[in-house]
């Protein structure tokens, strides 16, 4: 009986390992908000095949091997991050034994649309960001076809950019990129995106 509990339990640690291993499979992007200063600037990981590959958005930086079990994220040199799920697809990733550095990420997922690149740009030259009273990052549309501010810094509004066959609303800031938002559908009147605290917002497009 002892024998039979034994490998019950050795089974269901396995499943749970393959599990965890194969919820994590992805690129995942950690989404800032204003003021915000991080290095790299759009952090994203990808899980692959026992890797953790290092984006700053879509540039590779760095690859190590890893081992995943139990909520945890075992590196070569021994040291370990857990990691939750707060849901399917935003997980709570510690990387210091202290818990000093929590920080979300986003999974990545396709966008849902029929349009193509350029439909996409032109149903997003009106829109602007912005900083609500919450100092959430916002996006609505606006009759200013100029440069545009945020909090006294001056952008020339949004661009497209892609990571897979995601596309993210994007900003540069001094020919810098700042700060992205992953659209989750967009067709020819609205579109479904993420914001900086991952809630959605459905923003119309432009005529």
């Amino acid at each position: 009986m002892n024998i039979i509990k034994k490998i019950i339990f050795s089974v269901f640690v396995i499943a749970n390992i393959l599990l965890n291993a194969q919820e994590l499979e992805g690129k995942w992007i950690h989404m800032k908000g204003i003021n915000v200063m991080s290095k790299p600037t759009i952090p994203v990981i990808e899980f692959k095949e026992g890797k953790m590959i290092s984006y700053d958005f879509n540039r590779p930086i760095d690859s190590t091997s890893i081992v995943v079990s139990n909520n945890f994220i075992t590196y070569p040199s021994g040291v370990k991050a857990n990691f939750e799920f707060l849901s399917d697809n935003v997980i709570l990733l510690n990387t210091n034994p202290d818990k000093s550095l929590m920080m979300k990420y986003f999974k990545i997922e396709e966008t849902d649309t029929d349009l193509n690149e350029d439909d996409i740009k032109m149903k997003i030259s009106c829109l602007e960001l912005y900083v609500d009273e919450n100092k959430e990052l916002k996006i609505k549309q606006s009759s200013n076809s100029d440069s545009k501010t945020l909090e006294d810094i001056t952008y020339k509004g949004f661009s497209i950019e892609k990571i897979n066959e995601t596309y993210f609303l994007a900003i540069y800031i001094d020919e810098l990129l700042q700060y992205v938002f992953p659209i989750e559908e967009i067709n020819r009147t609205s579109m479904t995106i993420f914001n900086s605290s991952l809630n959605k917002m459905i923003v119309q497009n432009c005529e």
